[in-house]
């Protein structure tokens, strides 16, 4: 992890952030087929355009997050950009003042690294996972979109919209759960699952010892177990539908 500090956020919002972006990658997939995309700051919205038909757009609403360039070898707040800041950004730096974290405070970053090349890119990347997960887990948000926007440079952005599909329990776990779980991005499943269920409007109830926890979507009614090691790794997920 590039910011051991933000270790418990990122467990907070691993499970949520994964669902909730591939999710949006199947919205985009299934309604434009190959994609570019663009950002307006009067917005802000982050437009997404299909290449096959011109005509075919989804625009979010978004707010920048955070940029992590390469060239200097850090990270810039989204507040430090006044044409893009937005609440998201400010509401993260809050939390940094509230709770001492000062990687959520400083204007700049540094990159902790010393590689270069094609790993420096892959850092790059990481480290954008990372901190858009540890938003997530702060604001209870999601999804956020990692954009290139050239020169190896990545912006975070935060978006929005009543287009983005909620978390089913069906398609979550079904689909989704085994590789929020397997992506390395949290060793302590128990914390993203239950945070993946809170922010999905789940309700939740957990057996004493924490290792096994009860789901159920009041929209539907589908209900599922969800079966936790002693060290809090997912160890076995069932579906009950149409409960």
């Amino acid at each position: 992890m590039h910011f051991p500090e933000l270790a418990t956020l990122v467990s907070q919002g691993a499970f949520y952030s994964i669902v909730r972006q591939e999710l949006l990658s199947d919205l985009l997939d299934q309604r434009l087929g190959t994609y570019r995309w663009q950002v307006d700051t009067d917005g802000p919205t982050l437009s997404f355009l299909s290449e096959e038909r011109p005509d075919t757009r989804l625009d979010l609403p978004a707010e920048m997050i955070a940029s992590v360039a390469p060239g200097p070898r850090s990270m810039l707040w989204g507040w430090t950009h006044p044409q893009s800041a937005g609440a998201a950004s400010e509401l993260v730096r809050a939390y940094g003042d509230e709770h001492g974290i000062e990687v959520l405070t400083q204007p700049e970053v540094p990159l902790r690294t010393e590689v270069t090349d094609e790993a420096l890119g892959d850092e790059v990347a990481q480290v954008v996972h990372e901190v858009g997960q540890a938003v997530v887990g702060i604001l209870g948000r999601a999804p956020y979109y990692s954009a290139p926007a050239g020169g190896g440079t990545r912006v975070l952005f935060l978006v929005d919209g009543p287009e983005l599909p909620r978390p089913r329990i069906d398609e979550a776990l079904s689909r989704h759960l085994m590789s929020a779980a397997g992506s390395g991005a949290t060793a302590d499943h128990r914390t993203s699952f239950h945070w993946l269920a809170v922010h999905s409007g789940w309700e939740l109830t957990w057996d004493e010892q924490w290792t096994s926890a009860e789901i159920r979507d009041p929209e539907n009614g589908n209900t599922a177990t969800a079966a936790f090691t002693p060290e809090g790794l997912l160890s076995g997920v069932q579906l009950h539908l149409g409960a």
